[in-house]
């Protein structure tokens, strides 16, 4: 399998302190094909990416986001965690706070930022967010704003790492996803009256290869109303648990969608780190469409400051649950020996028991 590395000092140069500013950008949202992990299909692009572009604001920031529409249909695009004081047209909410955008038509969101800490931006038409239409944001804090991290140490040596690593978080944007789009799955949840909770995969920063679970591991912890799962990891389609309606036609059932899983040898996420810096801070999303994830990183705790661009009591956990449309911000102390850790994210729900991986790279060696 292939590795895509994300260095740490990398990021950090794109990622500059700077005054609040007239901030522009230019969204062309395209409908094509996309592989992300090793199948091919139909999805929204955004710059001819999914997930689209990840922006850098500063608070207090004018913001002005020009979203021109060269798909197939018509969009809207929603600022998720953005106050819209006084600019209710900008919410992206379609027959609400605006049309949508037509085929060939354009909209310009004007707005000012007034929060800070990680947001993110995807479509309220139809279900596009799961299509592709989708992105994150990162809005830096004024830096005068109190700070949490006296929480973790009142060393001044360690307080600055950790505003350093707060400044150059890493997006880590775990989501769920299906080899088909969301159209077919509603059609088929219509054609068989049940409903389609079996996923194909979990991806970090829209990478990651399918890794067929060990069925036989699976059925070992799953409970018995559970069993058996299919080489997904998930329930059968005609467990009553699960779907005790008596319309169901779970033999209609697609069994690509339900049954079946091939392992695939695309990208891994990397995240490339120095141990020498002390700190490295992340920025979670979960951008799915259906699960809750659990997130954790092997061998390593999570140091919990912001939760949806707000600073928090400082937590520390082993792993987070993430809803959908949750942001959480957190540091990771770099005190392991230098190597390869695994970022597990897991959708352990009663449909399906799946996990998606990504990695933590120490560079030191």
């Amino acid at each position: 399998m292939q590795l895509r590395t994300i260095p740490l000092l990398f990021a950090g140069a794109l990622l500059p302190i700077a005054k609040a500013a007239l901030r522009q950008h230019t969204l062309e949202l395209t409908y094509g094909t996309h592989n992300a992990d090793g199948t091919t299909r139909e999805s929204w692009l955004i710059n001819g990416q999914t997930p689209g572009p990840h922006l850098v604001w500063d608070e207090d920031d004018e913001i002005s986001v020009r979203v021109v529409n060269k798909g197939h249909e018509p969009v809207t695009m929603h600022w998720h965690g953005i106050e819209q004081v006084g600019t209710p047209w900008s919410d992206g909410v379609p027959g609400l706070t605006q049309w949508p955008i037509p085929v060939q038509g354009d909209f310009i969101y004007n707005f000012t930022v007034k929060q800070s800490g990680f947001q993110w931006y995807h479509s309220h038409y139809k279900m596009q967010l799961d299509d592709g239409l989708k992105g994150t944001i990162y809005i830096r804090p004024n830096p005068k704003k109190s700070k949490p991290f006296s929480q973790i140490s009142t060393d001044a040596a360690v307080l600055e790492k950790l505003k350093q690593a707060e400044n150059n978080a890493l997006t880590l944007n775990v989501f769920d996803y299906k080899h088909y789009t969301s159209e077919h799955w509603m059609a088929e949840w219509e054609r068989t009256d049940v409903e389609q909770l079996c996923i194909d995969n979990l991806l970090t920063n829209g990478k990651g290869p399918v890794v067929c679970p060990d069925v036989d591991e699976l059925n070992a912890i799953a409970t018995e109303d559970q069993k058996p799962l299919t080489k997904k990891g998930c329930m059968h389609p005609d467990n009553k648990l699960m779907f005790p309606y008596s319309d169901s036609k779970p033999d209609l059932v697609s069994p690509a969608m339900w049954t079946e899983c091939t392992n695939s040898d695309t990208s891994f996420e990397v995240f490339s780190v120095k141990q020498s810096d002390g700190w490295v801070a992340f920025n979670l999303l979960n951008s799915g469409a259906l699960w809750d994830l659990r997130v954790s990183i092997d061998s390593h705790k999570m140091y919990f400051f912001a939760a949806d661009g707000h600073y928090t009591k400082v937590q520390v956990a082993t792993s987070i649950l993430i809803p959908i449309g949750e942001r959480y911000q957190f540091f990771v102390k770099l005190d392991q020996t230098p190597g390869d850790y695994r970022i597990r994210t897991a959708a352990v729900v009663l449909p399906q028991l799946i996990t998606g991986y990504s990695i933590l790279h120490y560079t030191d060696r």
